[in-house]
């Protein structure tokens, strides 16, 4: 048995599937959270078939330190303290 990996590449592979065999063009994304992260991985790619994406919180996960998780420079955000 193979296990599946449900990581964000497997997401995009997947609708990025989906709007193939639907043949379907000028989509517009939205999503929150991984699903803005899976907008935002489709639209960098060279696809034709989206048109724009609107990615809400993308990565905000992990109790809102998902951002420190998704780059170094997420990382070097998170970790400037905030003065005020």
């Amino acid at each position: 048995m193979t296990k599946a990996r449900y990581d964000a590449d497997f997401f995009a592979r997947s609708v990025e599937r989906f709007l193939e065999v639907l043949d379907l063009r000028d989509v517009i994304f939205s999503g929150v959270s991984i699903g803005g992260a899976i907008s935002l991985i489709l639209a960098g790619q060279p696809n034709p078939r989206v048109s724009r994406v609107l990615a809400m919180n993308p990565y905000n996960y992990a109790k809102g330190r998902g951002i420190a998780r998704s780059s170094l420079l997420g990382r070097m955000i998170m970790a400037t303290p905030t003065f005020g």
